[in-house]
């Protein structure tokens, strides 16, 4: 989305893997490395973006980077997703996969997400949150899919080996899905403000 808006996008994962996934784009340059310590020269952006991330970095460093690389005046969004909705019925099936079965396979970090980042610094000016959703057609099989692309499902297999949990969820969530596509909503959590670079902090 942002290469549609600014001439040049540079990109970043800790994954080679996931890099491999994006799509290629002329104005898009894709690179391994950590946030809190990344390849380019100070004062190089006026935006920078994290996202479904910030629950992974080190605050400290990573903030430290953020003023290090921002040219004046950039901004620093950050955003992430909450538990997927689809319906009372599946959302309650869904809510106990995540909170109870699950619950032993999730990192710490990930109850981050629940409460919007609340306990995670956020210190630049100006800042503002917002909240809106993303909306997806999709079919049961796909939406079982998704399931098993979470973290814990796969430190789950890892543990198990290789036995699939959303399998025993299959069946409920099918009767509940009944015939065809439906509407599946992610809930997004963003905050944004302006950093001062390094050189301006006392």
């Amino acid at each position: 989305m942002l290469a549609g808006h600014f001439q040049e996008v540079e990109a970043t994962d800790m994954s080679a893997r996931q890099l491999a996934h994006a799509p290629a784009l002329p104005n898009v340059r894709y690179q391994v490395a950590p946030a809190e310590q990344t390849p380019f020269p100070a004062r190089h952006f006026d935006l920078i973006t994290v996202a479904q991330a910030v629950h992974w970095l080190a605050p400290a460093a990573y903030h430290r980077e953020v003023r290090r690389v921002a040219r004046p005046g950039a901004g620093l969004a950050e955003w992430g997703y909450g538990l997927v909705q689809v319906s009372p019925e599946i959302d309650l099936l869904v809510g106990g996969f995540y909170r109870h079965t699950m619950r032993p396979y999730w990192d710490a970090n990930r109850w981050h997400i629940d409460d919007e980042y609340a306990r995670i610094p956020f210190p630049f000016a100006r800042v503002r949150r917002a909240h809106f959703a993303v909306r997806r057609q999709w079919s049961a099989a796909w939406f079982l899919d998704y399931l098993r692309t979470w973290s814990s499902v796969q430190n789950y297999q890892r543990q198990h080996g290789g036995q699939d949990p959303v399998a025993a969820l299959a069946a409920a969530l099918a009767a509940q899905w009944g015939v065809g596509e439906r509407e599946v909503t992610f809930p997004i959590f963003a905050r944004a403000g302006k950093v001062h670079p390094e050189a301006d902090i006392s």
